[in-house]
């Protein structure tokens, strides 16, 4: 990295979060106060409230997604595990700015540790994952599951943490299929492509507008020799968790070859 990018990329991270923290108190004050008067259904509602945090922060972030794949027709509001690769801590930014769809996140435990963001996430219904503990990483697989029980959507990131290259996957966590298979729910891949270059987990106090990108493939049905509630499928879970991966990875090359674009024969 030159001498230039690395202080065009603090004075962009002060001029980020300069901003941001202060939104993010503010509307976050604002939440807290008005899911005093809620009841826990309705809470669920000012879902609102974090798409538009989300997409002040892409904005401020100028790396506002461009969205490919039949986002209406494949993100419905029904039960779905989103199952995203997962590059950075914009993550949870873009996907709140981008996804149509009131859903929950699985989010490691330490996220809740923050103040304020982490009281609305409990406000909210988002699970914490703690995955140092085998025993309390399962209960939260439960909570999911029951969520989508209740019709509601809730977004995994297979890999388990975020992949320190962003151009080759974790293997995924077998947590993905055990979620999807009890109650036979649609899985929907998703690509995201563009949010390491903007936050790389090994460059502390940098931050540089990329271009992102979200590719939304089409959803995984019961029937699907992938899908893991397929009994008759030749394949065991641990080759449909590879074969998904796979699948997922070449939606991201495809993506990062063409910097962002999906050309035409791919669409």
């Amino acid at each position: 990295m030159t001498a230039i990018k690395r202080i065009f990329g603090f004075l962009f991270w002060c001029y980020f979060w300069l901003l941001f923290i202060p939104f993010t108190v503010v509307l976050g004050l604002i939440f807290l106060f008005i899911s005093l008067f809620l009841p826990k259904y309705l809470v669920r509602k000012l879902h609102i409230l974090a798409v538009f945090w989300g997409r002040v922060g892409m904005a401020l972030l100028w790396s506002y997604p461009k969205i490919y794949g039949k986002l209406r027709e494949n993100l419905r509001h029904e039960a779905l595990v989103l199952a995203s690769n997962h590059q950075s801590q914009i993550d949870i930014l873009i996907a709140l700015a981008a996804y149509p769809i009131n859903f929950l996140f699985m989010s490691k435990k330490e996220v809740f540790n923050i103040p304020l963001v982490g009281t609305a996430m409990r406000k909210m219904g988002y699970i914490s994952v703690d995955r140092e503990n085998p025993t309390k990483a399962a209960l939260s697989i439960k909570e999911a599951i029951r969520e989508l029980k209740q019709g509601y959507a809730v977004l995994i990131y297979p890999e388990g943490t975020r992949s320190p290259n962003a151009a080759e996957m974790l293997p995924f966590k077998l947590g993905t299929l055990r979620i999807a298979s009890e109650g036979e729910f649609p899985i929907v891949p998703i690509v995201v492509y563009g949010t390491q270059q903007i936050s790389d987990k090994g460059k502390r106090f940098y931050l540089w507008p990329h271009k992102t990108a979200i590719l939304i493939l089409d959803p995984i049905e019961k029937t699907h020799d992938l899908h893991p509630a397929n009994k008759k499928s030749p394949l065991s879970d641990q080759q449909k968790l590879a074969k998904l991966r796979d699948i997922m990875m070449q939606a991201y090359r495809t993506l990062a070859q063409h910097n962002g674009r999906l050309p035409p024969d791919a669409s």
